[in-house]
């Protein structure tokens, strides 16, 4: 039996000026699961301990829950402004840690978390580690 050659005939690839470049959004390295890992710069070892076991999700919608190891215990909103570096948490529930920080090494899986903004304590760094489960005590 002989096969009738395919009549149909599929669009040519667009070329390199016709796809449109879509930039991606500052907020991209910064979505997902960070555990506050280490904190520097608190003397005081009781604010020290808040950070104990900490996380936060950050979405891409600009939403986030955060939490104490497995346990959700708060949620809100985040904004990120990628010419300050600045990250700002606005939190649904009062919390007992720092809200608003200037983020170095945006990008990678290891950011650090720098307190030198007008509502944060300066001195504070807090590494914080993209992680994909919640921490266990």
């Amino acid at each position: 039996t002989e096969v009738a050659p395919t009549t149909a005939k599929t669009a040519p690839a667009p070329t390199k000026t016709e796809v449109p470049h879509v930039e991606a959004s500052v907020l991209a390295p910064l979505i997902g699961l960070w555990h506050y890992q280490t904190v520097a710069g608190i003397k005081d070892p009781k604010v020290k301990d808040d950070y104990l076991g900490r996380w936060i999700d950050l979405k891409g919608d600009q939403t986030f829950t955060s939490g104490i190891w497995q346990e959700q215990t708060n949620s809100g909103k985040w904004t990120y402004d990628g010419e300050s570096t600045l990250i700002n948490f606005y939190y649904d529930q009062s919390e007992v840690i720092y809200d608003e920080f200037q983020v170095q090494g945006a990008g990678m899986d290891i950011v650090a978390f720098l307190g030198n903004t007008s509502r944060t304590k300066r001195g504070i760094q807090i590494k914080m580690v993209k992680e994909n489960e919640r921490p266990v005590r």
